[in-house]
């Protein structure tokens, strides 16, 4: 066909080197063909399944530059055709095929699951502490057709919805983190939707995340019968009561999770309420999270009331208070027994997020036959400062923590006080031996970190060659691509343990990879 201008086609006015098709039925529009002697009388489209061959359909005459085309039983997902576009003038003659490329992708991405907590957490959290931090991330999303092209992730107050932070597209990033002021007693659900090479999308939603930093309120104990508390005992088993032990927001928040008896209540999001003792050291046989469902045999460890110790506190002292007999001895701290404990604050390299709680745990050996110690307290305060400096107000309050004998806890400061961004906290241990003999242990210094890593002034992300010399706008080759971003980032706080890598025709999205 001499002096004819061979043209283009263009399935769904998509001009990229390959088109997703997503249904049975799409557009091709032709354009560019021109025969200066008899003139164009139509066009012929086929497809084919290779780039030479015409063996799915033939030969689809229309006389119009745009030609509908049903791909009803043709066409298989995730399949590349070849759509082949012919103009034919008024002798008969054909121009040279003008070829487009496609891939049928009916189905958005399947599979996925989205978690609440840190991608590196084996478990999806329900319960959390810390209201200034919410995290979440998700995996498992697969697309065979066309691939994954980008995530979007909000969070809300119900599943599938973004009422709380819009969705954002994040490229191919699996998780993401806000960082902001959030309710207490508030589930927050995280959102994420899953896009695929060919524009389709599914949305999946996290089970929820309860945000609770706020202990339960202590009850009353009471053994023998909660009409007549027994002071003393005969027998080597007994009968234990409670109650009154409560969380503030219970319809809300996680509710009392466990009962620990010296006694205490305990969440499910691990805050403890402050102690109220008896002669008595006893745990429930049913491990329910209900705990009007727990019952059985509580063994009880026989000693008086009258065990007091130097610090005016006893075994039977409720609610953490002295008692009221007068002690006339000294309490000793002696640093020559030699028992190996560690201090230890529950953490990642000795970094924590949280804006109101810190998780201490400490491990010892005795050296002598047990019991060699009889109980723990714990505090925490401002480093190089006096124990329970910057946590607790030292003119109305007792610094240390009643724990008995278990061995972590968590603390969160009340509601309107907040740990310092950047300021360094210790944790200390205080081992009793005797009544009047102590040892204290302490932790290295951790740090609050609530802010993410920032940019440096004047520094960015350059677009280079490998030797990061200078910042390009454009490059004339296709084989590979450098970034350069050296001393671009500042983690003042701690230091910064690994970086997100991903390449797009868009900011923040339609990634092609991305790297960690």
């Amino acid at each position: 066909m001499q002096d004819q201008l061979t043209g283009k086609v263009v399935i769904d006015r998509d001009e990229r080197p390959i088109v997703y098709v997503t249904s049975d039925l799409f557009t091709a529009n032709v354009h560019g063909f021109e025969d200066i002697h008899s003139g164009i009388k139509n066009f012929e489209i086929s497809i084919g399944s290779k780039s030479d061959i015409e063996d799915i359909a033939r030969k689809i005459v229309f006389r119009n530059e745009i030609v509908n085309i049903d791909g009803t039983g043709l066409l298989i997902d995730g399949h590349v055709y070849f759509l082949f576009a012919k103009a034919v003038n008024r002798a008969g003659l054909q121009s040279v095929a003008a070829v487009a490329n496609f891939v049928v992708d009916r189905t958005p991405p399947e599979g996925g699951y989205v978690f609440d907590g840190y991608w590196n957490q084996s478990i999806d959290l329900d319960f959390q502490i810390n209201i200034h931090r919410i995290v979440c991330h998700w995996t498992g999303f697969i697309d065979s057709e066309s691939g994954i092209s980008h995530f979007m992730v909000g969070l809300g107050s119900n599943p599938g919805e973004d009422d709380i932070e819009p969705m954002l597209p994040v490229g191919l990033q699996n998780d993401y983190t806000w960082n902001l002021s959030f309710s207490a007693g508030k589930i927050y659900f995280c959102c994420v939707s899953v896009c695929n090479k060919a524009g389709l999308c599914i949305s999946k939603s996290s089970d929820g995340i309860l945000l609770d930093n706020s202990p339960p309120i202590a009850g009353v104990v009471r053994v023998g019968s909660f009409e007549n508390h027994l002071h003393f005992q005969s027998q080597s088993t007994n009968a234990i009561f409670w109650a009154g032990f409560e969380d503030p927001q219970s319809d809300q928040e996680s509710g009392i999770g466990k009962l620990i008896l010296t006694i205490w209540a305990q969440n499910f999001a691990g805050l403890n309420s402050s102690a109220a003792k008896v002669t008595a050291i006893a745990t429930s046989e049913t491990p329910t999270k209900n705990i009007s469902d727990q019952m059985g045999v509580l063994s009880i460890e026989k000693h008086s009331c009258d065990i007091h110790y130097c610090d005016s506190t006893c075994t039977c002292g409720l609610f953490n208070k002295p008692c009221t007999d007068a002690v006339n001895y000294k309490c000793v701290s002696n640093n020559s027994i030699d028992t190996n404990t560690h201090v230890s604050f529950i953490s990642e390299n000795d970094i924590i997020d949280s804006s109101a709680c810190l998780a201490c745990q400490w491990n010892f050996t005795d050296i002598n036959p047990k019991p060699f110690i009889k109980r723990f307290e714990w505090s925490v305060g401002e480093t190089d400062s006096e124990i329970g400096y910057g946590i607790f107000d030292l003119k109305l309050e007792k610094p240390w923590l009643d724990v008995g004998l278990n061995t972590r806890d968590v603390y969160c400061l009340p509601t309107g006080k907040s740990l310092v961004h950047g300021e360094h906290y210790t944790a200390y241990v205080k081992a009793w031996f005797e009544s009047d003999t102590y040892q204290i242990y302490s932790s290295t210094p951790i740090i609050v970190d609530q802010t993410e890593p920032s940019v440096k002034k004047l520094h960015f992300v350059k677009d280079s060659t490998s030797d990061c010399a200078k910042d390009l706008d454009y490059i004339d080759w296709t084989n590979t691509i450098a970034a350069c971003w050296d001393d671009v980032f500042q983690e003042p706080q701690g230091h910064i343990i690994g970086y997100y890598v991903s390449l797009g025709t868009v900011m923040n999205g339609n990634a092609n990879f991305c790297l960690k």
